[in-house]
């Protein structure tokens, strides 16, 4: 069984958004494992002493009774233009350490920055990020997402976005894209929904 992992934001000498990272963890440790973790994240992250002026992308691979983790500083790599590719069998529920196949849909990206998943027809998520579509001055982020991300989930809470169905059909509604996850968190800058090829 693959393990899992959890990616935090460690920014001003602590974990961001860390009550959503917990969270996920409990959930999939139940939902895999059968259990709760033989661990403590919370501890492990509070732990941590980075510097304050960094903003650091901290990685947790664990499973039910080990874990290990790494650290590195943080630069955002810029996304200006995805590929759609479609896999209509692609399951991503959980935070899976084994990523085989966006592997093998990363392939398909020709020379755009990024992948964007249709499955059946609906726009789910890149490969490592939510993804979130502006219309008029209002953000919307797609209902058949692959994995909540900790970042969205913590958007669609504090009316940030809104869910919608976003299909390959009408995905030219929209004016504009960003990605998300919890290293980007929603300060990515806006591309133009022409850059989705």
């Amino acid at each position: 069984m693959s393990r899992l992992i959890e990616t935090i934001r460690f920014a001003e000498g602590r974990a961001q958004n860390l009550q959503y990272h917990l969270g996920r963890m409990d959930d999939s440790s139940q939902a895999i494992f059968g259990d709760t973790l033989h661990w403590k994240p919370k501890y492990v992250l509070r732990d941590l002493v980075l510097p304050a002026d960094v903003v650091y992308k901290v990685r947790i691979v664990y499973d039910l009774n080990s874990h290990t983790l790494t650290h590195e500083p943080y630069t955002i790599r810029p996304v200006r233009s995805l590929k759609l590719v479609t896999n209509n069998d692609i399951v991503y529920d959980h935070k899976f350490e084994n990523r085989n196949a966006f592997e093998q849909l990363l392939k398909s990206k020709e020379d755009c920055d990024e992948i964007l998943i249709v499955k059946n027809g609906m726009i789910t998520d890149t490969s490592y990020s939510n993804i979130i579509f502006k219309k008029d001055d209002r953000w919307f982020t797609p209902g058949t997402f692959l994995l909540n991300g900790t970042m969205r989930q913590y958007l669609l809470d504090n009316k940030k976005i809104s869910a919608a169905p976003i299909t390959i059909d009408n995905i030219r509604n929209f004016s504009h894209f960003k990605l998300i996850n919890a290293m980007l968190r929603d300060e990515a800058a806006e591309s133009h929904i022409s850059n989705i090829h």
